[in-house]
């Protein structure tokens, strides 16, 4: 991360200073023009100190800065650095990147199921993006992680598959400068932010922004030519958390913009995971609740006045259910006695209930439980094995792993 943060002092103010948002003094070097910058408000001079513990993935195409000069100039190591060291800048100490070219994209099972909150750019390879990376993306956001979207990742198959929409919008790339108006100024993403701030220049996006009514609305942005858009929305999804912010088009530097990533950075605060409940629904199906929480009486309510009985006839029967067996679940490799029967509490006593559970779920069993080193990722595959009977291939793919995880 301190890489990171050495390019964005080092470069990100020179080319601000070249762009405007800088003056540059000859005596007393750069200080910020904060009659573009929307007036003097915290942000043009306060900078988070405190450390999160939130674990930032930022996910780039990195296509742009590597056949277009002039995006390489702006940005020589990709956008996603600059994002990343952003995020350093405003306190958060673990922050990876991915790319398009990378095996899986950069957003392998293990890199996901590592990610509180996902950072999303694309731009000219939104088609080049695997449908089961998408898949993989859009389960990990139901089960609780966060997402970001920026700018043009508006029309990027992740965002489009969560939304439902075409999330098509009307644009112009004219260098135009943009006022964004926070308008919710109770909302945690404008932390931090004065009642508005100017990019000098950046593609214009305007309505109508073919998106759901967001659940809450942020920002809004206006361009010289008249046109509005919604700028900054938030949505929940499953268990997670989704905040679409619309600047940050490659010819220009706005990730450098010192507002730009105060709202990443609170963006990525705001949607990173809760610790409410969670539930284990596989691949869509329902919980088959089997046993109930409540004894279940075999006799329908009566309608009419309740009339007076001797206690012996107004007792009635409850149901009796049998109880499932469990499965010896300490066949599955990582699973000893003690997570076996945390399992079986959970309510996931069979071979069948672990391979339809979710791996985050798990972990948030296991976390509720005190248990932070064990790794559930390969349960629900080697149980799935055990309960179609597969036993050599059960035992083929536990040769490969080391404590439940694969070498």
């Amino acid at each position: 991360m301190r890489t990171f943060a050495t390019k964005f002092r080092n470069y990100g103010y020179k080319w601000f200073a070249h762009r405007a948002l800088l003056r540059y003094d000859q005596a007393d070097g750069p200080t910020y023009d904060k009659s573009i910058m929307g007036g003097d408000h915290p942000s043009t001079n306060r900078r988070s100190k405190s450390v999160t513990t939130i674990r930032v993935t930022v996910w780039n195409e990195f296509q742009h800065e590597k056949v277009h000069e002039s995006v390489r100039k702006i940005y020589p190591d990709g956008i996603h650095a600059v994002i990343a060291g952003g995020l350093s800048q405003h306190g958060f100490a673990d922050v990876r990147t991915a790319t398009l070219d990378e095996p899986d994209h950069g957003l392998t099972p293990e890199v996901l199921a590592e990610t509180d909150v996902l950072v999303w750019w694309g731009h000219m390879a939104h088609g080049k993006v695997r449908d089961e990376i998408v898949d993989r993306v859009q389960r990990r956001v139901l089960e609780g992680m966060g997402l970001v979207v920026l700018h043009s990742g508006h029309h990027s198959k992740i965002f489009r598959k969560l939304m439902g929409t075409s999330c098509s919008l009307r644009w112009r790339e004219a260098g135009e400068h943009e006022r964004l108006w926070v308008v919710d100024p109770a909302h945690p993403i404008a932390d931090g932010l004065g009642a508005y701030f100017e990019l000098p220049e950046e593609e214009m996006y305007g309505e109508l922004f073919d998106i759901p009514t967001p659940d809450a609305l942020v920002l809004i942005s206006w361009f010289p030519g008249g046109e509005v858009f919604r700028s900054g929305c938030c949505f929940h999804r499953g268990r997670g958390k989704i905040f679409y912010f619309r600047p940050g088009h490659e010819t220009h530097p706005t990730y450098y913009h010192p507002d730009v990533q105060k709202v990443i950075a609170n963006g990525v605060r705001w949607a990173a995971p809760s610790n409410g409940p969670a539930f284990t629904y596989g691949d869509g199906s329902a919980i088959h609740a089997k046993v109930p929480l409540e004894a279940l009486s075999t006799q329908p309510a009566e309608l009419g006045p309740v009339e007076t009985a001797t206690p012996a006839a107004t007792r009635t029967a409850t149901l009796s259910l049998d109880p499932v067996t469990p499965d010896d679940l300490k066949i599955i490799e990582g699973i000893g006695p003690k997570i076996s029967q945390i399992l079986i509490d959970a309510n996931i006593p069979t071979f069948a209930a672990l391979a339809a559970a979710k791996v985050e779920d798990l972990r948030q069993i296991l976390l509720a439980a005190k248990l932070r080193v064990n790794n559930p990722a390969t349960w629900p595959a080697q149980a799935a094995l055990a309960a179609q009977g597969k036993w050599e291939e059960l035992k083929a793919l536990q040769d490969r792993l080391v404590a439940g995880r694969e070498e």
